[in-house]
């Protein structure tokens, strides 16, 4: 697939070209210490850029098509829930 055929990923908070919505990988949702929520967002090329939570973004990423889990820090312990699956069901 060349780029012309890709969706660009226009993410609030974020001024960077030429990123597709078919080289996401996978998304992970976390808050900061002000309870401020994030995404995480991991490319097919190793690369991962974090925007803030719009409701645009949430939009895009809910229903892009690939998993979004939860990033969550349990006594020093990183873990990974994944809170929709790739149906978009959530679990």
């Amino acid at each position: 697939m060349n780029n012309f055929n890709k969706t660009d990923l226009h993410l609030d908070g974020l001024e960077i070209a030429g990123l597709y919505l078919e080289d996401v990988f996978s998304v992970w949702e976390h808050y900061d210490k002000n309870a401020n929520k994030y995404f995480t967002v991991f490319m097919i090329n190793n690369s991962r850029i974090t925007v803030p939570a719009t409701e645009a973004n949430v939009a895009l990423l809910y229903q892009g098509g690939h998993p979004v889990s939860e990033f969550v820090i349990n006594d020093g312990v990183v873990d990974e829930i994944e809170i929709k699956t790739n149906h978009g069901v959530a679990i």
